[in-house]
């Protein structure tokens, strides 16, 4: 009887243990994409299906401006492709970037510097980002790039227009034909504007000038159009005129609910501290835009700016936004909720860096959540670093077995340490093991195990006598089970 109601309890313990976290994700080590030789600053985030992964972002080497591409299949990434080709006389310079997908669609949308003027430019890909073609998308000169949405073959571009190298005023192109042909709406929009596309729908945020008890203030606006921005209906202001003024705004649409929704998020000036930072808000609208909830303040501590936000077609979303700890310490830190929860998980910071970067953007997958961001370093350059957030695993069901396959990775000691170090783990079940070293910016520096080992407890040791003073994180890769620990070299 004993016997019987331990295994009784084993049992039970498995699925608590599997039973549903919202907030439990383990991150991989922060991997480098770009060349440390040059500058790389506006990287830029997009998904195909869940499996392929593309960031494009601009590369300063000198009077030339690249505007490189990445790719990764099932986490492999793919060597740097420069997008922008021979078509132009050097020197090219380019200026903003957005990219985009829909299905096997990928577009890549730029500013391409031509003396004296910019004009916009969009690489486009049919098969996922294997091969490309580049073109200009419209006769006018060009600054400003806030927003390009992708639905099918109905694409959305809003920018600015300048005149003499003055801005002169917000514009909206659209095509319904993938880029073939492009159009123009009347310039009724408003600077910094955000535009998404849902199914049948536009919509627009804005910043407008109001008055207010402080003065005079800039709030949300949001307005939807059915008709691709010809006419525009139900005006509604989502922001407060509590502070002074309510911009950097980030938009997306995706399955909040039952149907399609949009999560809109802003820098607000209710409160600020540190550097330039401010209260990062969001609200949710439902029904498509037509119903809003309540404001959701995501920042601890009012010192956020430059938020990025994406909605996965299960539900789960995120917010990044860069945390402006100091003058001169800039982090960047995410919120998360999944598919079906109405509550956001606590916030995680994601540079392990002493310094830290901006300029994050985010998507999210049915499976995890790919962030990237511009990192400044030590020597004073800037380089985009991508990380992966894994959604654990939630399955609950009598078919899982009582005790499930498990691995456990220790802490190691001593820690901090010079030059050696033991790292402790245990399997319950034969697997085959993965225990390996990586350094701050996802390189791996070690390889400790990689073998097939039965049940037990084991120990490796790792000699640091040639790796320089810093932060490591070792990872233990067992049972399907992904285990991420940090390491501190102190010489």
């Amino acid at each position: 009887m004993m016997r019987l109601v331990l295994l009784v309890l084993i049992f039970a313990c498995s699925k608590i243990a599997l039973s549903q976290d919202p907030c439990a994700i383990i991150w991989d080590p922060p991997i480098q994409l770009s060349d440390s030789t040059y500058t790389a600053i506006l990287p830029r985030i997009a998904l195909s299906g869940d499996d392929t992964i593309h960031v494009g972002w601009v590369e300063d080497i000198g009077q030339i401006h690249r505007l490189p591409y990445m790719r990764s299949i099932n986490g492999l990434w793919e060597p740097i492709r420069d997008l922008i080709v021979d078509t132009v006389q050097f020197p090219v310079r380019m200026f903003e970037n957005r990219i985009v997908t829909d299905y096997d669609n990928v577009y890549v949308f730029g500013q391409r510097g031509q003396d004296p003027h910019n004009r916009n430019v969009m690489s486009k890909s049919t098969d996922r980002g294997t091969s490309w073609t580049t073109t200009y998308i419209a006769t006018d000169t060009a600054a400003g790039l806030y927003s390009a949405n992708a639905r099918q073959d109905t694409l959305v571009v809003h920018y600015m227009q300048t005149r003499n190298g003055y801005n002169v005023r917000p514009r909206l192109i659209y095509s319904t034909n993938g880029g073939a042909a492009w159009y123009e709406r009347p310039d009724t929009f408003r600077p910094n504007s955000r535009t998404e596309l849902s199914k049948g729908t536009l919509h627009l945020a804005e910043n407008v000038i109001v008055n207010s008890p402080q003065g005079v203030a800039q709030e949300i606006v949001y307005r939807r159009s059915f008709d691709l921005g010809s006419t525009w209906r139900d005006v509604d202001t989502l922001s407060s005129v509590d502070g002074e003024f309510a911009y950097e705004m980030a938009m997306a649409s995706g399955q909040l609910d039952s149907a399609q929704g949009i999560l809109l998020t802003w820098r607000d000036g209710i409160a600020c501290a540190a550097f330039i930072g401010c209260t990062i808000i969001g609200r949710e609208g439902h029904t498509n835009g037509l119903d809003w909830r309540d404001p959701s303040v995501f920042t601890e501590i009012p010192r956020g700016t430059e938020p990025a936000v994406s909605i996965a077609p299960t539900g789960g979303a995120a917010i990044a936004w860069t945390d402006e700890i100091t003058a001169s310490t800039f982090h960047i830190v995410i919120r998360t909720r999944h598919g079906g929860d109405t509550s956001w998980c606590p916030i995680v910071d994601l540079t392990p860096f002493p310094r830290g970067g901006g300029q994050p953007s985010v998507v999210v997958s049915s499976k995890a959540i790919h962030v990237v961001w511009c990192e400044g370093f030590p020597d004073g350059s800037l380089r985009i670093i991508y990380r992966l957030g894994r959604f654990m695993d939630t399955r609950v069901g009598n078919d899982l077995p009582a005790v499930p396959p498990f691995a456990h990775l220790e802490q190691n000691y001593p820690n901090p340490f010079n030059p050696t170090t033991s790292i402790r783990f245990r399997i319950d079940t034969r697997e085959f093991v993965n225990l390996s070293v990586y350094d701050m910016v996802g390189r791996e520096v070690a390889m400790l195990v990689r073998e097939t080992k039965n049940p037990g407890e084991y120990t490796a040791e790792w000699s640091a006598s040639k790796m320089a003073t810093g932060v490591y994180y070792y990872r233990l890769i067992a049972g399907g089970k992904i285990e991420i620990k940090k390491a501190i070299l102190v010489r």
